[in-house]
């Protein structure tokens, strides 16, 4: 195997960064696949040179890849791959979803029986819009799971954070089953995309502003809820009742989490799908190792 100097000072920096991990086996899975990678590029006719820098832009960042080795307890390269770049389109289409969902909510507030769904109505206008509500917040529950899995992977794992934001992810994708209960699925997806933000916002490799706009979206939900609900009790707007209870605080403050986390979707799924992935077996199966 020829010695590539770009490639062999990329190995060596990972390599001493991380000296407190024992990595060897990631680190041996790394350079087989970089050696391969420039080789084959080589063997296409390409100068050397340029390969190893080919190669290496398709891996990203040394001080990401260094770092995360460094940092955490277990993980991967850090590194897109042909999996986080079909994650992004699933990201990017959950948050068209959840615009969706909040649309149709809106739309069964409005319908007969006005501002009252009930479990006897489905063969009502509301009904129908509830039951597909329902549907649509489930999906877009599942898509932001996808999405903060294929996140953890993108950075090469996230951290004990990461790994209790994907439990809560994942937990809010049942709570979801039970749609009606704004309040617990809402706190689960907040939970888990807080813990799932931080991380990400220390590493500093995903966009910022999407990352806010993610890891916040829940709790400004929440929050505009019970300003607006503050507001209906001060004041006796007289909203109308769902299930007996004033249902416009809770739909605004959902529709206020729906189009702030919608945003951060968005700006993740295209930052992930607009990346060149590393068409390697290695990288995947290091990823989930």
């Amino acid at each position: 195997m020829a010695n590539y100097v770009l490639i062999d000072g990329y190995l060596d920096t990972v390599r001493s960064r991380a000296r407190s991990r024992d990595i060897s086996d990631i680190l041996s899975e790394l350079e087989d696949h970089l050696y391969s990678t420039v080789e084959a590029l080589v063997g296409e006719g390409m100068d050397p040179g340029l390969a190893e820098r080919q190669t290496l832009e398709r891996f990203g960042d040394l001080d990401d890849m260094a770092d995360s080795f460094a940092s955490q307890s277990r993980g991967g390269p850090v590194v897109p791959t042909r999996y986080t770049k079909r994650s992004g389109t699933l990201a990017v289409a959950g948050g068209v979803v959840w615009i969706i969902y909040v649309g149709l909510w809106w739309a069964a507030g409005v319908s007969p029986p006005w501002g009252r769904v009930e479990w006897e109505a489905f063969n009502t206008a509301s009904g129908v819009l509830y039951t597909a509500g329902a549907g649509s917040l489930l999906a877009a529950t599942a898509m932001t799971f996808v999405a903060v899995m294929a996140l953890n992977r993108r950075h090469g794992d996230l951290g004990r954070p990461g790994q209790i934001g994907l439990f809560f992810c994942g937990a809010a994708v049942i709570g979801a089953f039970a749609a009606w209960i704004f309040v617990g699925w809402g706190l689960l997806l907040m939970v888990g995309t807080v813990l799932t933000a931080v991380p990400i916002l220390q590493r500093g490799i995903a966009p910022r502003l999407p990352t806010l706009a993610f890891g916040t979206a829940l709790a400004a939900g929440g929050i505009t809820s019970m300003v607006f609900r503050a507001i209906e009790g001060t004041f006796a707007l007289g909203w109308v009742g769902l299930w007996g209870r004033d249902w416009i605080p809770g739909l605004t403050g959902i529709t206020v989490a729906a189009v702030i986390l919608s945003f951060g979707l968005i700006g993740l799924g295209t930052w992930l799908r607009s990346e060149v992935p590393v068409d390697a077996d290695i990288a995947e199966q290091s990823l989930t190792a």
